[in-house]
């Protein structure tokens, strides 16, 4: 308004001007003053004009790009939110270097409400990954005693299970090296600890018999039969040891009393037999052998030891066979395939036969 009362006060300036010289001269001027004016103001008009649509055109662009602006930072952030979500849930410093992304490169002014969206999701689960992080804040003594209750864990001692078949294996050991005094010593403890050990029974009561020690055998074997009556190898080799003590009536009752199937163990009726004839009780002996010799009748012994009860009875004929057939196995040893051919030679000489 103040340019169009400039413009207003010129004309009247100009208009005065004007009445002076037409009453001073007196002449028939026209004046052009007037055109030119007329002419100035619709040029400031159009230039105000001009002005104003320039100012709308600036700020329709400014507005577009600003509204353009936001779209592609909304977009960034839609696309951005997840990636950056997973490293944070690892570690601060990730936010800190994927938070400018964020923020628009070409503009100071503030961001638009929209964009702060994903930093507030970014705070939040920054939030959530604090509790792991404090956990793991742990004094080095808590961790020591972690530790060391983890390893004591792992330090489980030996059942006396486990110690006797250790030394059972150790008495094992010493065994094949000849060193019985320390076999002794091992299978002794395997024995202390668990009675019911019987493969270290059976190896203990073989290291006894092998030195002669009958009575520590016996002793030893008895035990083993009251804690395992139906394990046949106690029981046979508790029987040997009280033949060689010259308990025979003791090792038949043992026998007799802890009788297998034949099929099951025909030595257990072999020694029981050997023990019959000892108690010149022939009769029964030469009936254990013949029952025997049906299962197996390759075993020369069996026949050597039918022989004798058979000779024993008076039957030298068939004595005489059993003998044969004993030599006949070619499983006789040096001894008793003499002791063999002495029977015969004496039955040959009483004149009894010899095919």
């Amino acid at each position: 308004m103040s340019l169009v009362n400039q413009v207003l006060k010129d004309l009247e300036q100009r208009q005065a001007t004007h009445i002076q010289e037409v009453e001073i001269d007196d002449l028939h001027y026209a004046p052009v003053s007037p055109a030119p004016a007329k002419r100035n103001y619709k040029w400031m008009v159009f230039a105000g004009v001009l002005i104003l649509l320039g100012v709308a055109t600036a700020s329709g662009v400014y507005l577009f790009d600003a509204w353009e602006l936001q779209t592609k930072q909304q977009q960034v952030a839609t696309t951005t939110t997840p990636v950056v979500a997973a490293p944070i849930v690892k570690q601060d410093a990730v936010v800190t270097e994927t938070q400018p992304q964020i923020k628009p490169e070409t503009h100071n002014k503030p961001t638009p409400t929209a964009q702060a969206m994903p930093v507030v999701e970014q705070k939040q689960v920054v939030a959530i990954a604090k509790p792991p992080i404090v956990s793991m804040k742990k004094s080095s003594t808590v961790a020591t005693e972690e530790a060391q209750g983890t390893l004591a864990k792992k330090i489980v001692p030996l059942s006396s299970e486990q110690r006797a078949q250790q030394a059972y294996q150790d008495g094992h050991g010493y065994i094949t090296r000849h060193d019985y005094r320390k076999a002794e010593s091992a299978l002794r403890s395997a024995l202390a600890l668990e009675p019911a050990h019987l493969k270290a029974r059976e190896l203990l009561s073989g290291v006894y018999i092998s030195q002669g020690r009958w009575i520590e055998a016996s002793e030893l074997l008895r035990d083993g039969v009251s804690i395992a009556p139906q394990h046949h190898t106690f029981i046979k080799l508790y029987a040997r040891s009280l033949m060689q003590l010259k308990r025979d009536a003791q090792a038949i009752t043992i026998l007799s009393e802890h009788k297998p199937a034949l099929a099951q163990d025909p030595e257990h009726y072999a020694l029981l037999a050997a023990l019959y004839q000892r108690q010149q009780n022939h009769e029964a002996a030469a009936h254990l052998y013949s029952d025997i010799l049906k299962l197996n009748p390759g075993m020369g012994i069996w026949w050597v030891g039918m022989g004798i009860s058979l000779e024993a009875m008076g039957e030298h004929q068939q004595a005489v066979a059993a003998y044969q057939q004993a030599r006949k196995t070619g499983t006789l040893n040096s001894d008793v395939a003499r002791y063999t051919d002495n029977r015969l030679l004496a039955l040959d000489a009483i004149h009894y036969p010899i095919n």
